[in-house]
């Protein structure tokens, strides 16, 4: 979501966007044991805890066995941990100056998949600027004795702009071309350069066709309540999944999903001639436009309700919150309401800061005033389901 809304706030600025796309080759087992040590010195674990540390990434060792033949031990110089819950943390520990790389781009960082962001109104200026960047990444990864994989690591460039050529924009690293893409999956979502999301949809749809011909394999041999556990275990899984980042996509690629879903509900729950709305309501199940309209509210409710605490740009600086019963002081009279960002292109459209607010100022005022979390969750799809 942090990735999508920089590229629409660039696209919103008049700016075009340059995405890179990070792979570090074998990033866990890379972390130079000495180097993580030192960095966490830097940070200030000293004493005990750094001794403690250490002491949990040396004396390791590792060795192949083959038909109960096993070679000779050979000691572990580097890699954190993987499987355990500190190896992540002190992968992102061990990373976490990146960003001093280039004050100036956006870093977007999750475990070891690491995106570079690069925004000017100017082409010639951006990719000489992302150049630049990516040969300052390269000495980094030089120093902190990490590798990139130059087969894995792409570039996207997004432009709201018509008319306008990007294919002069080319990277290199090592006298070697970076690949350029119009797709790129990033943690699961498909992400195109238009921001249509088509592919990532029409990949959903592929992935609910493969799991209703599972499903119409075991149909005979399961009752009604097993379909409904089927139901949201193989198909609203993936409907749900990232559903505010892609949610508000292509309207026309969004309706071949809700009719796909129809299709599916109708299926499971054997019915044939039952009227569109009915079938939702009888079941008690979201549509695809409702689920996106479930987890915006969800997400506002938390960040109004300070459930979620978020120092990110998107949470302080976009939703604007206004009282408008300011009359009364008592929390159960606030009827929290949200200032809409002004939408200057199409791209905000597709941008929770945009279509958010909208969402939640619709909702009746008893739903916005409820405080406690599981009671919303619980109003709130009893409303949607009915609405829709």
């Amino acid at each position: 979501m942090h990735f999508v809304n920089e590229v629409v706030r660039n696209s919103d600025n008049g700016n075009h966007t340059l995405a890179l796309f990070i792979d570090f080759s074998k990033a866990f087992d890379s972390v130079n044991h000495k180097l993580l040590i030192l960095t966490l010195e830097c940070y200030g674990i000293r004493g005990k805890p750094l001794e403690l540390i250490s002491s949990y990434l040396s004396n390791r060792f590792q060795y192949v066995s083959i038909n109960g033949i096993n070679s000779s031990s050979l000691p572990i110089a580097s890699g954190v941990p993987q499987g355990s819950i500190l190896g992540p943390l002190l992968f992102l520990l061990f990373i976490n100056d990146i960003p001093n790389i280039s004050p100036s781009s956006k870093f977007i960082v999750y475990a070891d998949d690491c995106t570079l962001c690069c925004n000017s109104s100017d082409l010639q200026h951006l990719t000489n600027n992302s150049q630049t960047v990516l040969n300052n990444l390269y000495d980094w990864s030089e120093v902190n004795k990490l590798v990139i994989n130059l087969k894995k690591t792409k570039f996207m460039v997004f432009t709201s702009k018509r008319n306008i050529s990007t294919d002069g924009v080319t990277l290199s690293l090592n006298n070697q071309l970076i690949h350029r893409t119009n797709t790129f999956k990033l943690l699961g979502i498909t992400i195109d350069h238009n921001l249509n999301f088509q592919s990532h949809i029409d990949n959903i749809i592929s992935k609910l066709n493969i799991s209703l011909g599972v499903f119409f394999r075991i149909k005979k041999f399961i009752n009604q309540q097993s379909s409904i556990i089927l139901y949201y275990s193989l198909f609203y899984s993936h409907l749900y999944y990232g559903n505010l980042i892609w949610g508000h996509a292509n309207k026309t690629s969004v309706y071949k999903l809700y009719l796909t879903q129809k299709k599916i509900i109708k299926i499971i729950f054997s019915f044939s001639n039952t009227i569109s709305s009915n079938l939702f309501l009888k079941n008690n199940i979201l549509s695809i436009y409702e689920i996106n309209n479930y987890k915006t509210c969800i997400l506002i409710f938390k960040i109004v309700n300070k459930i979620l605490v978020s120092n990110d740009e998107l949470m302080n600086l976009i939703f604007k919150f206004s009282n408008i019963n300011n009359n009364y002081k008592t929390r159960t009279n606030k009827t929290f309401m949200i200032e809409p960002s002004l939408s200057k292109n199409k791209l905000n459209d597709r941008n929770i800061c945009y279509f958010g607010p909208k969402i939640w100022n619709e909702l009746p005022v008893y739903l916005r005033s409820i405080t406690s979390y599981t009671s919303f969750k619980i109003y709130l799809k009893s409303f949607l389901v009915c609405k829709s």
